[in-house]
């Protein structure tokens, strides 16, 4: 489109919007300045502060640059690239490209005054000696950092925080410091790096604990930017809900509560926000997965949806949660509690003797638990035919029979199209009175477990073509193929191994599928497991459904956690409104989704990397009492400065550095995820077998070092 039919829709002097810019930027021969710019495309001078903050938004997102002279010209005409920058903690870095495609080098003098994550506009400035791309720094699009968590010290009169991520550089303190040399601090930056200075900080809170546990995992949530108390605005909004269920409540849903739907979940579970019913038709099976109604009381553009939203999900630590809604909504009122009349939304599946849903029905409905069971318990009283809780349950045992027989129709419907099934174990820890870890114990998977899963997939199949049906944007759970790239590099790796992947250039869920089992029977299948999930990209929310690659789905969304997770709550809302039930909120577009879709993959990350780092600490902690034991262990993982080995029957990684292995220079292999002997010809690769002995345990890094007793397989030539 012209710019001359741009201005016309738009209105003779108004404020264009950035595509009109960008392409006023775009045509031009040269930089513009602000008033060329309005000249140009005819904006009224009222006009021009807002023009000015529309180009510093583009600045700001590295589509354009501005020069010392003002003038403003597309980045790429500059031949400037932006990108984040990704630190590494010996002083360089690499500059992460918006566009994709190969990192440029940041040398260790480009560093100096940037930090990890700040975004950048560069130039490409040649190669280094090792062929890679050098970058110049030409400008700083915005700063990651305004705050910084580490330890405070003080050196030659002068203080200073450590961070605990080593790619950030130490903060200048200035007394007074109002923290102790060791004390655990959050520091604000009041001046970022420049060339010659190092950043500047205070000290803003001093981070301490009743036990060491307690303060580590409050140096995590500083860390990680976790939101952990609640603005006044929701307390208010918190105290206006009513918990009681009346005419309103009840207007235009179903009553479930003489059907006999149970909640199944761990021993430790508060929130209760999906439980199950299953009876058999003459054809099959009528399958109800009933889920808290979150959507009736966290209502849109409110105080509890704004923060829902900034939280994202709930965060999961070993002592602690901190929950997506509060506590009264989480482990109350939304809660699916036994003996309780609770609001939810209902899907209802009619499901033929081949595990295929024949029906699909959605509503809001009233319900009340039956029996909060735990997945202990119920496989107690199918599994393992307990007579003293099947006798305690007696009148629960059809449905559960019923559900289980479902269950099993399902699964060997997945395995037989091809499931995709990692064996990754989720450990347990057990503390003493002084929060120290005890014990490290694998949870049990039983098909009490599995079931749940089955159930929740279905449910979640349902919903996403529900709203594909309506042309409803998600957010869906998107989850790509690999990309060629990482395909050439799993199939050049299996075939040294001996093993292949089917399906050529596009293999399916099914070819993974059958890779894992050969892998399982050769005895490899730690090592190919690792492969994979390395090839394969990381599910994400979108707007858009791309169907799940990982899980064999064309379309697939969440729908069965919205007390801990938002796009869920998205979803039901989407639902409700395409029901025509209150509560639904507004219709949203689908850039507005796909703005949520994007922030709550964030969040999630952000949970996940604060959930693993709080399970390292608890790693340590368990052995760092058990410095010089033998160990046995399996090679999960090679870098090339070392091997991560796991520890059998604990799930615990571990280093053994390359400086540590058998006297010989060892060079890495990508390739094939291993290190070989220069001269020796003895390498070390994936799933092989060693005997350890525990060397050190660094809790402030999060870090166990092995030693090598003796390879169990004596090495490979």
């Amino acid at each position: 489109m012209s710019n001359n039919r741009r201005r016309r829709r738009r209105g003779r002097g108004a404020l264009p919007d950035r595509r009109a810019l960008f392409d006023c930027l775009s045509n031009s021969d040269r930089p513009l300045t602000l008033k060329e710019i309005a000249g140009a495309l005819e904006i009224d001078v009222v006009h021009h502060a807002a023009l000015a903050r529309q180009l510093n938004a583009m600045v700001s997102l590295g589509r354009i640059a501005c020069n010392r002279q003002g003038g403003f010209g597309t980045a790429r005409k500059m031949d400037l690239v932006a990108g984040t920058v990704s630190a590494h903690s010996d002083g360089y870095g690499f500059l992460r490209l918006d566009e994709g495609g190969e990192d440029l080098f940041l040398p260790a003098r480009e560093m100096r005054s940037v930090m990890h994550g700040d975004r950048l506009l560069a130039r490409v400035a040649g190669t280094d000696r090792d062929g890679r791309s050098r970058g110049t720094l030409v400008e700083i699009i915005e700063r990651a950092h305004k705050r910084v968590v580490g330890y405070f010290r003080e050196e030659n009169g002068a203080g200073f925080v450590v961070p605990g991520d080593t790619r950030l550089p130490d903060v200048v303190i200035p007394y007074p410091a109002r923290a102790c040399p060791g004390d655990y601090v959050v520091a604000e930056i009041v001046r970022q790096p420049e060339e010659r200075l190092p950043p500047l900080g205070k000290v803003v809170e001093v981070l301490q604990g009743p036990t060491e546990h307690r303060r580590t995992m409050l140096v995590i949530i500083r860390s990680h930017e976790l939101p952990d108390a609640w603005p006044k605005e929701v307390e208010g909004e918190l105290a206006q809900i009513s918990g009681e269920i009346g005419e309103r409540e009840l207007h235009g849903r179903e009553d479930l509560r003489g059907l006999d739907l149970v909640t199944i979940d761990g021993e430790n579970a508060r929130d209760f926000d999906d439980a199950v019913y299953c009876e058999r038709t003459d054809g099959g099976w009528r399958l109800i997965v009933a889920i808290a109604d979150v959507s009736w009381y966290v209502r849109s553009a409110t105080a509890l949806d704004r923060e829902a939203l900034c939280r994202g999900t709930s965060v999961y630590f070993p002592c602690r949660v901190i929950p997506m809604l509060p506590e009264r909504l989480s482990a109350d009122l939304c809660s699916l509690r036994p003996d309780t009349a609770r609001l939810c939304l209902a899907c209802e599946l009619g499901i033929d003797s081949d595990g295929e849903v024949r029906s699909r029905r959605l509503f809001p409905a009233v319900m009340r638990s039956a029996a909060r069971l735990t997945y202990t318990e119920t496989a107690a009283l199918i599994e393992d035919r307990d007579t003293a809780a099947r006798r305690r349950r007696a009148a629960l045992l059809p449905r559960l029979e019923c559900l289980y027989e479902l269950y099993y129709c399902l699964h060997k419907r997945r395995e037989h199209s091809g499931l995709l099934d990692f064996d990754v174990p989720e450990m347990r820890f057990a503390f003493d009175a002084e929060e120290r870890v005890r014990s490290v114990d694998p949870i049990r998977r039983r098909d009490s477990h599995r079931l749940i899963e089955e159930m929740m997939l279905a449910a979640n199949v349902a919903v996403a073509e529900f709203l594909l049906q309506h042309r409803q944007p998600g957010p869906y759970r998107a989850h790509a193929s690999p990309e060629p790239e990482r395909l050439r590099e799993l199939r050049s790796f299996l075939e040294r191994v001996g093993l292949s992947l089917g399906g050529r250039e596009r293999p399916a869920t099914s070819d993974y599928a059958r890779l894992l089992e050969r892998a399982r029977r050769k005895n490899l299948l730690a090592a190919v497991q690792t492969m994979v999930l390395r090839s394969l990209p990381l599910a994400e929310y979108a707007a858009d459904n791309a169907g799940h690659f990982g899980l064999g789905f064309a379309a697939y969304t969440h729908f069965t956690s919205p007390i801990r997770r938002y796009p869920d709550l998205l979803v039901h809302r989407a639902v409700r409104r395409l029901l025509k039930a209150p509560a639904g909120g507004r219709a949203r577009s689908t850039r507005d989704v796909q703005r949520i879709a994007e922030q709550c993959s964030v969040t999630e990350r952000r949970a996940e990397n604060a959930e693993r780092e709080m399970d390292r600490w608890c790693k340590c902690d368990y052995l760092r009492d058990r410095i010089g034991e033998e160990f046995e262990g399996q090679v999960s993982g090679v870098i090339s400065s070392g091997l991560f080995v796991t520890l059998d029957g604990l799930g615990i990684d571990g280093l053994i550095h390359v400086s540590s292995l058998p006297g010989d220079y060892y060079h890495y292999d990508a390739e094939m995820q291993r290190l070989g002997g220069e001269h020796t010809g003895r390498v070390f690769g994936l799933a092989q077998r060693l005997r350890l002995r525990l060397l050190r345990v660094d809790m402030d890094n999060r870090r166990i070092d092995l030693g090598l007793v003796q390879a169990a397989e004596g090495g490979r030539r």
